[in-house]
């Protein structure tokens, strides 16, 4: 079953949690394909913790929409009618240098782009022939790769001492009750610094809870490399 079948199939089941398009990361998707942009953005907010911030199927409109919204991560097919959407990488990173990109088509597109330099940009090529399990795996990798860029040594100076005992507390699992026992503070103390950390970090969810692991863990992009 193709990324497409298996779309339209979680496009008839999966609830369509319109909140969650407003967390996550910025994602902008390019496809020539619109009905295959936004069946893909439905299932992508609801089970990625994606912020679909637009989806195009020109080249103008998909320079336009990342000079608007500085995307975190974009899918990317490059068979646009108006041209290689290739060349948008340049335009992308240029709006966002951390952007990482997935690169999805025919087996014949990729061909192509796989025979040539693949831009640094470029953190995966994925067949509309594969399933979307292979499709999930490769987004999931890229916003672990997305994370790590947002969880550096920075986050110390972004965060008050406080606020720092809280985040790491959050690394190891904590809910807000047990953060107040072992910090000596209020359960409402540590929402508020829940939420000063969640507008700091511009990082809600899932994400946050990632951002915090892996600040415990001690990963950075400087251990990265």
């Amino acid at each position: 079953m193709t990324i497409s079948d298996h779309l339209a199939r979680a496009a008839a089941t999966a609830p369509q949690l319109e909140a969650q398009r407003r967390l996550g990361t910025a994602t902008l998707i390019i496809d020539a394909d619109a009905m295959f942009a936004e069946l893909l953005a439905g299932y992508l907010a609801v089970r990625h913790d994606l912020r679909i911030v637009a989806t195009s199927s020109m080249l103008a409109e998909a320079a336009k929409a990342s000079a608007d919204h500085r995307p975190g991560l974009v899918i990317l097919n490059p068979a646009l009618p108006d041209g290689s959407g290739l060349g948008l990488v340049e335009t992308l990173t240029a709006a966002n240098p951390a952007v990482k990109v997935l690169v999805i088509g025919s087996a014949m597109t990729l061909m192509g782009i796989r025979r040539g330099p693949i831009p640094p940009a470029v953190g995966a090529v994925v067949e509309k022939s594969a399933g979307l399990s292979r499709l999930s795996r490769e987004i999931a990798r890229l916003q672990l790769d997305a994370d790590h860029s947002g969880c550096g040594k920075d986050i110390a100076i972004i965060l008050s001492r406080r606020e720092l005992d809280v985040f790491t507390q959050i690394g190891h699992g904590l809910t807000n009750t047990e953060i107040a026992a072992r910090l000596g503070i209020s359960p409402q103390t540590a929402e508020t610094h829940r939420k000063s950390i969640t507008k700091k970090l511009a990082a809600t969810g899932p994400r946050l809870i990632r951002l915090a692991v892996l600040h415990v863990s001690g990963i950075t992009p400087q251990s990265q490399a």
